[in-house]
């Protein structure tokens, strides 16, 4: 599986400070797109349990209680789904 992206302390996504997570891939191309280097599920990173544990140990580093936020490419497409409902699972715990 890949991703776009991972920023872990996020001050434009949502209040406060998130961790962004960005899948990669998008089947909908749309115009005006400001993220179309997400559209190509071939392109990004490739996704590990060392992201997975960077992505956990982010949302509370240094104290800091942060949102998480899954962003595009698309993450409810089918080819992002699992990785979306993984990462989600795990930061649910």
């Amino acid at each position: 599986m890949r991703y776009a992206g991972l920023i872990t302390n996020d001050l434009t996504a949502a209040p406060g400070v998130s961790v962004s997570f960005f899948t990669q891939g998008c089947p909908h191309r749309c115009p005006g797109c400001h993220n179309p280097a997400t559209w190509n599920f071939d392109g990004g990173k490739e996704f590990t349990p060392q992201v997975l544990e960077e992505i956990i140990q982010a949302l509370t580093a240094n104290e800091i209680t942060r949102s998480f936020c899954v962003m595009g490419g698309e993450p409810l497409c089918d080819e992002n789904l699992f990785l979306t409902n993984l990462v989600i699972s795990y930061v649910r715990e």
